[in-house]
């Protein structure tokens, strides 16, 4: 869960392991008006571990205008 950039038109979203590997991308996600934005994970199994998930919010010309910081979604699968 993030909070809604209120100029974009999409997201992405991709979930990074410890050793910066993809686990999982949705590059589809659409527009939210105001709040925060809630993506149900629909990745693998995720193993025990460090993870960071990062999302990227983007203008209909798919510019990218917005990214979460670097720390922030950053969590632990015990």
């Amino acid at each position: 869960m993030w909070q809604d950039d209120s100029s974009e038109d999409r997201y992405a979203l991709e979930v990074i392991d410890s050793h910066g590997n993809s686990i999982w991308k949705n590059d589809q996600i659409p527009r939210v008006n105001g709040g925060n934005v809630s993506v149900p994970y629909a990745g693998p199994p995720l193993g025990a571990g460090l993870y960071q998930f990062r999302a990227i919010s983007f203008r209909r010309d798919n510019i990218p205008i917005s990214t979460t910081e670097d720390l922030r979604g950053v969590f632990l699968v015990p």
